[in-house]
């Protein structure tokens, strides 16, 4: 299992640069006047420096199949679009582009076009920042904490963490700059809250469609279903894997890439009964559908680092998450909290959650999935973005 784990990585990281070259070579996509929209007469323009090859695929197709970040720029086009503005899209590396029009508003992902075109706009011109993490002193003060943890643990001597690069140009100009700061998740917003002028949060959301939720058989609730890309230490999952292989009666279904130091450390933990890797696949839940209707519990130890997409859209199989406070759902009593990421503690959390009463489980699942429905849906993701757009430009 796990030298097939190690073959499916090592494939989808080739097919990755394989794609990612391709588009590089095609030089700076760029999409301009995207009024589709628009309701009424336009009130003004708007950049969005984002992702304009997600505006460029839907604008061939019709629609999208990953919400992040096709989705995500869709739904902020068109949020814009019917507050009355026609929109711009160029990339966050673009700084080439020649300003077309005289901006209203200007809607930005931190970047070197960011820092470029932030100093262009007409000084009125209203900056919204999309920030899809948390502030980057705290995503990098967590990821070490995380790793040196991880280190200490497996005994691996000094393992330099991942630290987000070009951070503290890009980002703290787009905090400074900004006159409004939109996170996913309100424990992600209060990260901004010391650097920032206003922080306003939005629900996550995940493109994905689910039947309602099956019987609660006792081998369901027995059963987790982790899900996410990669990022495994920063989300949990090595001390997720842990806990699992010292509670054998439970079981926990990875449907994740598992990386290099994850799949050296745990090796032997990975080959427990009880424990089975799902064949990973970029479409959230796309190809695990069948594995998430044999869970009951979605589980995410991850730090604070905005709404897991893929948690997210396990939601809507009424899943019923089981999640570190920090990264909570909002959810409230139809979450199971995990008080800190710690092995016992998660160990604590999943021993809780599979001695739920059958009767809660199956009360839980239906309102987990309404949730879905009503709070993380692309249209509440939109209404949401609109909501903090109409707070900078008021009708």
């Amino acid at each position: 299992m796990i030298l097939l784990a190690r073959l499916r990585n090592i494939l989808q990281r080739a097919k990755f640069r394989r794609h990612t070259s391709v588009a590089q070579k095609a030089g700076p996509v760029r999409v301009l006047d995207f009024a589709d929209a628009l309701i009424g007469p336009p009130k003004g323009r708007a950049l969005v420096i984002y992702s304009p090859e997600s505006l460029q695929r839907f604008r061939e197709h019709g629609n999208y199949h990953f919400f992040n970040p096709d989705g995500a720029m869709v739904e902020i086009c068109k949020a814009l679009n019917e507050s009355g503005f026609i929109v711009d899209a160029i990339g966050i590396r673009d700084v080439e582009f020649h300003l077309a029009h005289d901006y209203d508003i200007l809607v930005a992902h931190a970047g070197p076009a960011y820092c470029h075109f932030g100093e262009l706009v007409r000084p009125d011109c209203k900056v919204l920042d999309y920030s899809t993490g948390c502030h980057w002193r705290e995503f990098n003060r967590q990821t070490e904490t995380r790793y040196a943890n991880f280190a200490h643990r497996h005994a691996l001597g000094d393992l330099p963490p991942p630290m987000r690069p070009l951070v503290v140009e890009h980002e703290d100009y787009a905090a400074a700059r900004s006159d409004l700061i939109v996170c996913l998740g309100a424990p992600t917003a209060r990260t901004f809250e010391p650097f920032a002028k206003c922080v306003v949060s939005v629900n996550n959301s995940a493109v994905v469609s689910a039947a309602p939720p099956p019987p609660v058989s006792e081998l369901r609730r027995r059963s987790f279903l982790y899900t996410g890309g990669t990022g495994n230490v920063q989300k949990g999952l090595d001390l997720v894997i842990e806990a699992f292989a010292s509670e054998p009666d439970l079981h926990l279904h990875i449907d994740a890439p598992l990386e290099p130091e994850v799949l050296a450390a745990c090796r032997r933990e990975l080959r427990a009964p009880n424990i089975h890797y799902v064949e990973w696949k970029r479409k959230i839940l796309g190809g695990s559908n069948r594995i998430a209707r044999r869970c009951a519990f979605t589980i995410y130890a991850g730090l604070n680092s905005g709404q897991s997409t893929a948690v997210v859209a396990s939601l809507a199989y009424g899943l019923v998450p089981v999640m570190t406070r920090e990264s909570s759902l909002g959810l409230g009593e139809l979450e199971v909290p995990i008080e800190t990421a710690c092995i016992t503690d998660i160990r604590a959390a999943i021993r809780g959650a599979s001695a739920l009463p059958t009767e809660e489980i199956a009360r839980r699942a239906p309102l987990v999935a309404a949730a879905f429905c009503a709070r993380f849906s692309p249209a509440n993701f939109r209404g949401e973005f609109r909501t903090a757009i109409d707070s900078l430009s008021p009708q």
